[in-house]
């Protein structure tokens, strides 16, 4: 939970960095299926964003895609740009609960256990693996 909460910030930057690539790779898109003639399924801009946020959440429902030769080369780069937005914040939270987690051993190796913590249960059971055992 620490973890998390601790990452909120970099979370909300990461959320505005996508919705970013999100419309300059709709941008992208619509520019480059509208530039020499009128695409079938770039229409308008908006089209451009449902295409972009399907293929980024890689969803990719198939409904509207790219037909020409540079559209279909800003799809590519679209999806594994996605790819680095789908990992960033994996990374993210895996490296904050290491340290949370770290903190907490490292803590419990100075102060011992936090028995306020502990429901009745756990502490038998740290109290059975830390002696030997016996019936309280």
């Amino acid at each position: 939970y620490k973890a998390v909460v601790s990452t909120q910030s970099t979370g909300g930057m990461l959320a505005v960095l996508w919705f970013l690539f999100v419309y300059i790779s709709a941008a992208l898109v619509y520019y480059l299926e509208n530039v020499n003639t009128e695409s079938e399924y770039f229409k308008t801009m908006f089209h451009s964003l449902w295409w972009s946020v399907v293929t980024m959440g890689t969803v990719g429902y198939g409904d509207i895609y790219p037909t020409a030769v540079l559209g279909k080369a800003a799809g590519v780069f679209v999806v594994f740009g996605s790819m680095i937005f789908l990992t960033l914040p994996m990374t993210v939270i895996v490296s904050r609960f290491n340290e949370v987690y770290d903190d907490m051993v490292q803590q419990e190796k100075l102060n011992g256990p936090d028995f306020t913590s502990m429901t009745l249960r756990e502490r038998i059971v740290l109290i059975q693996t830390r002696e030997s055992p016996r019936t309280l």
